[in-house]
């Protein structure tokens, strides 16, 4: 009978240990279910950003600069240069003699180099037949190049041509018997028919250049603000009368000069919006890629019971210089901080906080802290004042639990 007992109460000890093992297998298996559908978020710094967006209509100091004659424009600046009072900025050229006078001039200039330099015709031992074998060595070294099918060689053959050629007509063309006062009568005369068949634009304001003019430039201006109303705001739309790359009539608008150092935005604003944005407040301004920081200046309702509100830049990027009207991002609130998801709160003990996942993988209620701002979605807390004051919140990059409802505190979750 000791037998069989002993036998019995072996079984019983290795049933037991089987169901030990077995239970703690199936605990940790059930436990790594749950805690594998449990979410989870890396804390980090992070913005809520409330904007309001509209229309903006951009007032500016400007001036277009129109041509008196008919012609062909040629610019001497490029669009965006910082343009002087009293600058150059476009030559209109009448005719096609224009460039052919300019190249006549060039001519005539360099023969008086030549002749200053002392050349008489022989300059430096070059003769007329030295420059005429020259000349006809080039030729041959071109037809060459052709045969041989060594194209890349027939371009800068052929600039040496050129420059033999012209050097002949310099030096021994119709300009050789010439002396030095008749030269610069003849340069002189060139210059006054070049004079005579063109004109400069000058510029009396100085700014940025642009080639964008839409015709309200005088409606629009600074001294108008207050007397332009909602209708005619709406009115408005982006357009170009300049027309850089085509003829010009007299009387045609050529360019725009542009006080790049502030601009004036206006906005129709509704009841709630006035809530919102006071007279005096700052704020950023998006348009495209482009932000500029504004003051809001003044506001007033204009005929027909619309509010419109006048903001100030600080600076102003190409788009608020080149379009009338901007589609816009008023930015009315901007805070940063340590971001906190809203779906990871959880209410303990009557306190806000969450569930942090501590060094040990445990879950850990923390109360949140140094609130500072939030919207539907986050709750921004003060970094700075939860490091310096090392406050005992949800800090920068905590692992916070996302559904904390099916976690209590103090389980092992990893």
């Amino acid at each position: 009978m000791g037998r069989k007992k002993r036998r019995a109460q072996r079984k019983i000890l290795n049933y037991a240990l089987f169901m030990g093992i077995f239970s703690y297998i199936v605990f940790n298996l059930v436990m790594g279910i749950i805690n594998s559908s449990i979410q989870t978020h890396t804390v980090k710094k992070g913005q809520i950003v409330e904007e309001i967006k509209k229309d903006a209509y951009a007032v500016r100091q400007e001036a277009v600069f129109y041509t008196s004659i008919a012609g062909t424009p040629k610019y001497l600046h490029n669009e965006g240069d910082r343009i002087s009072i009293n600058d150059y900025v476009c030559e209109i050229q009448t005719s096609e003699a224009d460039q052919k006078l300019r190249q006549e001039a060039d001519t005539v200039a360099r023969r008086l180099e030549v002749m200053s330099s002392g050349g008489t015709g022989a300059l430096a031992g070059i003769t007329p037949e030295k420059l005429d074998r020259g000349i006809e060595v080039k030729r041959q070294e071109i037809k060459n190049s052709i045969v041989m099918g060594d194209f890349d060689s027939v371009g800068r053959l052929k600039k040496e041509l050129l420059y033999l050629i012209d050097e002949k007509s310099i030096i021994y063309g119709s300009l050789a018997g010439q002396d030095i006062g008749a030269l610069q009568n003849k340069a002189a005369a060139i210059q006054s028919k070049i004079q005579s068949s063109s004109r400069v634009i000058p510029t009396n304001i100085s700014g940025v250049l642009s080639f964008q003019a839409d015709g309200f430039e005088g409606r629009m201006a600074p001294e108008e603000i207050g007397k332009l109303d909602s209708e005619f705001l709406k009115s408005l739309s982006n357009s170009n009368v300049i027309k850089k790359d085509a003829a010009f009539e007299k009387g045609d608008p050529a360019f725009k000069i542009v006080n790049n150092h502030f601009i004036y935005l206006l906005f129709i604003v509704d009841e709630k919006e006035k809530k919102e944005l006071k007279v005096g407040q700052g704020l950023y301004v998006k348009s495209g890629k482009d932000m500029v920081y504004c003051v809001i200046k003044d506001m007033y309702k204009d005929s027909h019971g619309k509010s419109i509100m006048v903001f100030k830049t600080a600076s102003a990027p190409a788009d608020f210089l080149e379009k009338r009207v901007l589609s816009c991002s008023i930015v009315t609130k901007n805070i940063s901080g340590i971001k906190i998801p809203k779906t990871a709160l959880v209410t303990q003990d009557g306190k806000q906080g969450v569930y942090v996942i501590s060094e040990t993988g445990q879950a850990d209620f923390k109360e949140i802290q140094c609130q500072i701002g939030e919207n539907e979605e986050y709750l921004i807390l003060n970094y700075r004042q939860i490091e310096a004051e090392k406050i005992d919140t949800a800090k920068l990059y905590d692992e916070i639990i996302m559904n904390p409802k099916r976690v209590r505190e103090g389980q092992k979750i990893r």
